[in-house]
C-alpha cells in the first residue's frame, strides 16, 4: 500500500466530509491517439520487462495477428492502485500551531494557504482507492455525478429566475470551473481516471 497526495476544492472537502462524494475524475496525462484503445503490459520476455509489467499503453493494433503498433510510452496511473492511499491536500492557514481549514471556517478576513502548500502532517482525510478505471469525461452517468458530489443546482438567471440542472450537468458546470482554463473543459471530453474511494480513519 502506498500513500500520496492529491488536491480538493473547498466545496469538493466538504462533500467529502459529508461522505456525499465518493468518486473523483482526473484528466489523463497520457490521451490516446485516434484508433487507440487502453492495455495493460503483461509481457515478461524482453530484458526490461520488469520496469513495465502490469502498466498500460495506448495502442493500435493489426487486424490479422494482434500485433501492437504506434504504441504510447508505458505509464500507470499517478494516484495509485486499488487499496493504495490518497492524503487530501485542502485550503488552510495557521493559527499559532494550529491548523484551520477553510471548509470549516469560510472567513475572508483569513490569509488562506493554497492547498498544495500543505504538508503531510497537516492533512486531516486520507482516501481509499476501491476501484480505478478509464473512461471519456461525457461518459459519466447520473448515479456517478451524484457520487461527485453533484446531486443538481440551481442557477440564478436574470430577472431572478432560476433554471436547475440535473446531476450531470451540474458535474459538467463544476468540472468546467476547475479544468475549463486548464485545456479541458466538458466540451472536449478527455479521457479520464475514474477514482472511487472511502474515508478512512488513520
Amino acid at each position: 500500500m502506498k500513500e500520496r497526495p492529491i488536491i480538493f476544492s473547498t466545496e469538493m472537502v466538504q462533500k467529502i466530509l459529508s461522505d456525499t462524494k465518493t468518486q473523483t475524475r482526473r484528466v489523463m496525462n497520457v490521451q490516446p491517439k485516434d484508433g487507440q484503445k487502453l492495455i495493460r503490459n503483461l509481457d515478461s520476455t524482453s530484458n526490461d520487462a520488469h520496469k513495465r509489467r502490469g502498466k498500460l499503453q495506448w495502442a493500435t493494433f493489426y487486424v490479422h495477428n494482434f500485433q501492437i503498433k504506434d504504441p504510447s510510452s508505458y505509464f500507470s496511473c499517478p494516484y495509485g492502485e486499488e487499496e493504495d492511499r490518497l492524503w487530501v491536500r485542502e485550503t488552510f492557514t495557521l493559527s499559532g500551531k494550529r491548523c484551520i481549514y477553510r471548509a470549516d471556517h469560510d472567513l475572508d478576513i483569513l490569509e488562506w494557504k493554497p492547498s498544495i502548500f500543505m504538508p503531510r502532517n497537516m492533512s486531516r482525510i486520507t482516501l481509499e482507492i476501491t476501484k480505478l478505471r478509464v473512461e471519456r469525461l461525457n461518459d459519466i452517468s447520473v448515479e456517478d455525478a451524484i457520487a461527485e458530489g453533484c446531486t443538481g443546482l440551481h442557477l440564478k438567471q436574470l430577472y431572478a429566475r432560476q433554471r436547475f440542472l440535473p446531476p450531470q450537468e451540474h458535474f459538467a458546470h463544476v468540472w468546467n470551473e476547475i479544468n475549463g482554463k486548464k485545456g479541458f473543459a466538458w466540451a472536449t471530453n478527455p479521457f479520464v481516471w475514474v477514482i472511487e474511494f472511502r474515508r478512512v480513519e488513520v
